[in-house]
């Protein structure tokens, strides 16, 4: 398990977290809480291929097949970086190169503790899940609750036609992206 890597976030992007964390804005479409995570639905893919969606963001179906990705074994067995034979390795995880880069260097990090992924040492095998598709507008969010607090936030976007995770929000002890931006909410 890591710690995180620490970089600066662009103005515009830290715009999209922001709103992709707290509450939404009135107008904007939000999913009903999800049932606990069914994460053994994995496909073993590294990408979620993109359909057709009225916003160009992905829909709740979707985000459930991003989060299936990240956590491709049994609820409490691991996540895409921790779930393959050998060395923690970002290959089998859906994300953008950006994001790609960071976890690569925070799994580097000889002093880091906590898995990059997931924030966390150990991932609760009775975590819970809610999908917020179009917050923020174009792109969605995959929300995590562990051991009975929210734990981290997954920003998914659209690179290259796939869905891709190009942000993680760790939720306490104060809400911050893995690159390093304060968020007022996770």
């Amino acid at each position: 398990m890591r710690g995180t890597a620490r970089l600066l976030l662009p103005g515009a992007a830290c715009l999209a977290l922001l709103c992709g964390c707290g509450p939404a804005p009135p107008g904007t479409p939000t999913s009903a809480p999800a049932t606990p995570s069914a994460v053994a639905n994995g496909s073993g893919s590294a990408a979620a291929t993109a359909s057709a969606t009225s916003g160009g963001g992905p829909t709740q179906a979707e985000l459930a097949k991003v989060e299936g990705l990240l956590y491709p074994s049994a609820p409490g067995g691991g996540d895409c970086l921790s779930s393959s034979p050998g060395p923690a390795s970002v290959l089998a995880c859906p994300v953008t190169q950006r994001l790609a880069s960071a976890l690569s260097a925070a799994l580097a990090n000889p002093n880091g503790a906590a898995d990059p992924l997931c924030g966390c040492q150990a991932i609760d095998a009775h975590q819970t899940v809610t999908y917020a598709p179009g917050v923020p507008k174009g792109a969605g969010t995959i929300h995590v609750s562990a051991f009975g607090a929210p734990q981290v936030a997954y920003l998914v976007v659209s690179a290259a036609g796939q869905f891709l995770v190009d942000d993680v929000i760790y939720c306490s002890p104060s809400p911050h992206t893995i690159y390093g931006t304060a968020v007022t909410a996770c």
